[in-house]
């Protein structure tokens, strides 16, 4: 079964679709300093990108623990990744390793061996290592950006409670102009940016929605409305277009919570945008802002 399968088909509904809104985000290319370890590799001379490319080959992938591989050419105004086959002369070259991730937390003895690595490599190409910060100061990097993730992992929910089918979830998600996600909720995205600025999820013992669902003719108790303050491009946008979503449950029969179970009423919703601002006003102290390319990697797992 597949989205074309449905019988009348889906349908966006121009009177009450979400569509993109305006967005001054910065879009920012090379390492991230904030969130990254970075060692740039500099010199009086152009580096021939061929012999750059040196880097993107497995021997010094897996001694280096595979980082990302940034260059300049020269004229450019920006970083890009150093691909084979480029050509021409580079520059500056950078690598870059996130300290915190999934993976783990960067210490200063890896720190260290990366370094170290990384200067055999400049060496030969007359080309001396540049690392920022310096791999003793890895490890308070590491901890401000955990304290960050402690403090600043905010997000806001609302319960839409109404039993549902999955069908009549995929329509109303799909007249309100949310896209599905392979993790199995409704997104509404803004073009060119990763982070969405709201989710719907199923409310009870689904944790996803799926076309088998349908099919199945399974049904659940409402969904959940909600956003990640540090990955949405647009937070404020984000709270109103769950206030929006939850409005479109709402008149199909929905009664309408927040996270504490308390109705959503019109003065829940003000305490809601003044706990929004309360938020941002965290972010700005901290100098991070929501969406950017240091706050997905910081909040992305």
């Amino acid at each position: 079964m597949t989205p074309g399968a449905f019988d009348p088909p889906l349908a966006r509904d121009p009177r009450i679709a979400l569509g993109p809104p305006a967005l001054s985000l910065p879009r920012l290319t090379g390492p991230i300093h904030k969130v990254q370890f970075v060692i740039e590799f500099v010199g009086p001379r152009s580096l021939p990108s061929a012999q750059a490319e040196a880097l993107l080959h497995p021997d010094w992938q897996n001694a280096l623990g595979r980082p990302e591989v940034w260059a300049m050419a020269p004229g450019d105004t920006e970083w890009r990744r150093l691909r084979e086959g480029d050509g021409g002369s580079l520059d500056s070259i950078a690598l870059a390793w996130d300290a915190v991730s999934s993976q783990g937390r960067l210490g200063r003895a890896a720190a260290e061996r990366l370094y170290h690595v990384a200067d055999q490599f400049a060496q030969p190409a007359q080309r001396r290592a540049i690392a920022l910060p310096q791999p003793e100061e890895v490890e308070a990097l590491v901890h401000h950006l955990e304290t960050l993730r402690e403090t600043l992992d905010i997000g806001f929910a609302i319960a839409a409670a109404e039993t549902l089918s999955e069908e009549t979830i995929w329509r109303r998600c799909a007249a309100l102009g949310l896209e599905y996600s392979p993790e199995g909720s409704f997104l509404w995205k803004a073009p060119g940016y990763e982070g969405p600025l709201l989710e719907v999820t199923p409310l009870g013992a689904a944790d996803r929605f799926s076309l088998g669902a349908v099919q199945r003719g399974e049904r659940h108790e409402g969904v959940g409305i909600g956003f990640s303050v540090p990955r949405s491009p647009d937070p404020a946008a984000s709270l109103l277009g769950c206030f929006h979503v939850a409005d479109a449950f709402a008149r199909g029969g929905a009664k309408l919570f927040d996270e504490e179970g308390h109705p959503l009423t019109s003065i829940k919703r003000n305490e809601l945008q003044a706990l929004l601002q309360q938020a941002l006003g965290l972010f700005r102290q901290a100098d991070l802002l929501p969406g950017s390319e240091a706050a997905l990697r910081l909040f992305s797992f």
